[in-house]
């Protein structure tokens, strides 16, 4: 090759080289104009469906290779205290489906996330955000996505209860009309109110998509932390499926719960099962709820038995058909507690309402025989979970006695059991062992020693043959004993 011809083709690489830069730097500067106008663009249209302003700090990120892909960064959602931070978010599409006019998206990634969820007199915040609708607006099917993946997230709730979620992960997909997807979720949560609670907790579940419904196939929720004074080794809530469609509301089949505690003086052991739970949204129905309750400690060995039909509507929710079973398993003291009733609450924290309809405790006697002293009962109880207090209003009988009365617990009190009761007529000598019976009476120290102050009006008193009408007793800690008229 001659040196002209030589230089002619330095001069056309070169030409080549200088046309293709120009051909980069003018696609860089129109992609970068065209950011600016997807950020206007992408601003502008959300912009109409919400209420709390929405920004994008900076121009969206295009491009094309290996796929054709839009990065947004610096979301914010809001004013002042933005509830909605976002620190990236990209979205990928499929390329093939492109040329058809059609769009997939490969993948959806969100990182650094901070929300605030408030609960006011008028409800969430999050309910506030979109506009509501004139009516006109066409649904339009959102497009299959394969896979969204959110990392490094936070989320804060506000409110009566106060918990946060921090290092929130999750993996999720495929969002596609009649594929088997599956979810993976996981993050530490914090408490402040109505309890203390740390907990790390993960979820994991199979979904399908179909005509509007969600289904979740095998959802299970682990959970080991920590919870007031109690830490918590297991924790497992499981279910058949859970699934949810415009036409029939949420539904919740086979629910099993498991639970294992232990603090300093005792362990606690909960299994639980939940037949079906059903509802409107507003309105939830279930049925054959049953609960099994172990503890161990300082007092004993406990066991509790619960079956009830579950209700939940906006008002808060209710335990009705309840029947509860409580004994200790101490043979020295054995004790069986056993009532039908209802029970209702209004959320976490609140006070819960117990209407006894019958009811029954077994104490041993105090003769020491082997029949136990059984005392029915019937009436009325307010527990405040997070003072830990309780008060009740009551009447029965035992034996020939009727009684009615009230009780409190306040365990910062001294004592902290307090009972006031008006008693028709008490034989106090069948009460006391007969001096000629060799059987050991009952030991009662540790009931002289429970801390409990009780006020007695006995109508009719009969103690060592004589009759006391219009008498008083009064016991106190370490189980003195007080007479007066």
């Amino acid at each position: 090759m001659s040196a002209a011809a030589t230089r002619r083709l330095r001069r056309v690489a070169v030409f080549a080289a200088a046309s293709l830069l120009l051909v980069l730097v003018a696609g860089a500067l129109a992609l970068r104009q065209a950011g600016e106008w997807a950020r206007a663009a992408v601003e502008s249209r959300l912009q109409a469906q919400l209420v709390p302003t929405l920004r994008i700090a900076e121009a969206v990120e295009l491009s094309l290779f290996p796929q054709p892909a839009a990065t947004l960064r610096g979301i914010t959602l809001g004013d002042d205290t933005p509830d909605l931070r976002v620190d990236e978010l990209q979205l990928r599409l499929e390329p093939a489906p492109l040329w058809r006019g059609e769009v997939e998206v490969a993948a959806v990634s969100v990182s650094g996330v901070e929300l605030v969820l408030r609960r006011g007199a008028d409800g969430w915040n999050l309910t506030r955000w979109l506009r509501p609708g004139d009516g006109t607006d066409e649904a339009v099917a959102p497009p299959p996505v394969e896979r969204v993946t959110v990392e490094d997230a936070r989320v804060r709730v506000e409110g009566e209860v106060a918990v946060e979620f921090a290092d929130l992960r999750l993996a999720a997909g495929p969002f596609v009309p009649g594929r088997q997807g599956r979810v993976e979720l996981s993050a530490q949560a914090r408490a402040r109110t109505p309890f203390a609670a740390a907990f790390d907790l993960e979820f994991v579940s199979g979904f399908a998509l179909a005509d509007g419904a969600v289904r979740l196939d095998a959802p299970r929720l682990d959970a080991q932390g920590e919870l007031d004074r109690w830490r918590v080794t297991r924790g497992e809530a499981a279910a058949a499926s859970a699934q949810w469609s415009p036409a029939a509301g949420p539904e919740l089949e086979g629910l099993a719960l498991r639970l294992e505690a232990a603090a300093e003086d005792g362990t606690i052991a909960l299994d639980a099962t939940l037949a079906q739970l059903a509802g409107d949204g507003s309105r939830w129905t279930g049925e054959a709820l049953q609960a099994a309750l172990r503890a161990k400690g300082a007092a004993g060995q406990w066991r509790a038995e619960l079956a009830a039909m579950p209700r939940i509507d906006a008002d808060g929710w209710t335990l009705a058909g309840l029947d509860l079973a409580v004994t200790r398993a101490d043979p020295a003291q054995p004790l069986a507690l056993g009532l039908t009733g209802a029970l209702a609450g209004a959320g976490a924290g609140a006070p819960l309402r117990l209407a006894i309809d019958r009811g029954q405790l077994r104490l041993p006697h105090p003769t020491g025989h082997a029949d136990p002293l059984e005392v029915d009962f019937s009436g009325r109880a307010l527990l405040e979970p997070q003072a830990r207090t309780a008060r009740a209003d009551i009447a029965g009988r035992f034996d020939d006695s009727r009684f009615d009365g009230t009780a409190r617990f306040d365990p910062a009190a001294a004592p902290p059991l307090t009972l006031a009761l008006k008693v028709d007529r008490l034989d106090l000598d069948r009460y006391r062992p007969p001096p000629a019976e060799e059987r050991e009476a009952a030991d009662l120290g540790a009931w002289r020693d429970w801390p409990v102050a009780a006020e007695l009006a006995v109508g009719r008193l009969e103690v060592g043959g004589l009759t006391s009408r219009n008498a008083r007793l009064r016991l106190e800690g370490a189980g003195s004993l007080k007479a007066g008229r």
